[in-house]
């Protein structure tokens, strides 16, 4: 076809309306995870205009970042809430299947993937235990949303339920360093969501928060203390037992500390970028700007 003036002022306005239409999103980080070396982190974004009017799940963007080469990693699509496993080639995440939530296990170094959960229910928020034999998951299975344990030696087991709060709703387990518990929220019918602990056998079940603030998204320090969101996105770190409560003075709704550095992730409410910083002293080293994530081809 000739080239007309017409056809390349037609052409260059297609090309103005597609990039208008992609600048007009942005990218949302949602989740972090460290893996167990310390030196790589996950993280989960997906690009969507500011209203959420484009909203599709298949969009959801697994991504791994080092901190050594400052590479970007594309994990999965249409994958959220990823947790690395020791030695950094098995990860886990959640990812809808034809309308369905399942936990899937992934070894990026290898190539194969496996639905981990193959059920009616919704499951998802997978984790780690320390030495990578175990995988906790939240699941509706049983009414509800409880905690559940994975035997990883065990293929085909079914998984062993960890918590008994049902109708109420746990949330986003997290291994202690060690193994012996994990930490986890629950709304148990007052409206206020509150940290609690379990052992990784499923006895004593407590809130360590009690009392009337939110309480959210919650992980461990190496150091064997708690650190969540609080109240209007404050992060704080206390003791397992709910004592030592220390406000950090960072504004952000979900932040994970270094399991082998002393360092602090956390995304940033403000810009909404990952601000990595020194841990306890928050001298900020880097960020990740979440809207340069729309420059790569990601989406």
């Amino acid at each position: 076809m000739k080239r007309t003036p017409t056809t390349l002022l037609l052409a260059g306005l297609l090309c103005y309306c597609l990039a208008s239409a992609q600048d007009n999103r942005t990218v949302r980080i949602t989740s972090l995870a460290w893996q167990p070396d310390g030196r790589h982190i996950l993280f989960t974004a997906i690009a969507v205009k500011p209203d959420w009017s484009d909203y599709d799940e298949a969009n959801w963007r697994l991504l791994r970042y080092g901190l050594k080469t400052g590479a970007l990693q594309r994990i999965a699509d249409g994958a959220s809430n990823g947790t690395a496993a020791p030695g950094g080639c098995l990860v886990a995440y959640e990812k809808n299947v034809a309308g369905n939530r399942e936990v899937f296990l992934e070894n990026t170094c290898a190539g194969w993937r496996e639905n981990l959960t193959a059920h009616p229910a919704k499951d998802g928020a997978p984790a780690f235990s320390p030495d990578g034999k175990k995988l906790a998951f939240t699941s509706d299975r049983n009414g509800g949303l409880e905690i559940f344990l994975l035997n990883l030696e065990k293929p085909g087991a079914p998984p062993t339920q960890l918590t008994h709060a049902s109708p109420y709703k746990s949330y986003n387990p997290a291994w202690r360093p060690d193994g012996a518990q994990l930490v986890y929220y629950l709304e148990a019918g007052d409206h206020r969501d509150q940290i609690w602990l379990v052992d990784s056998t499923g006895h004593s079940a407590r809130n360590v928060t009690r009392d009337t603030l939110h309480h959210f998204y919650p992980a461990w320090t190496p150091q064997n203390r708690i650190i969540s969101t609080s109240g209007s996105d404050q992060i704080v770190v206390f003791s397992p037992d709910g004592s030592g409560r220390k406000t950090l003075g960072i504004t952000s709704f979900f932040a994970r500390v270094s399991p082998r550095k002393r360092r602090i992730a956390y995304i940033e409410r403000e810009s909404g970028d990952i601000v990595f910083a020194t841990y306890p002293r928050l001298r900020e080293t880097r960020r990740i700007d979440n809207n340069s994530l729309l420059e790569e081809a990601y989406w």
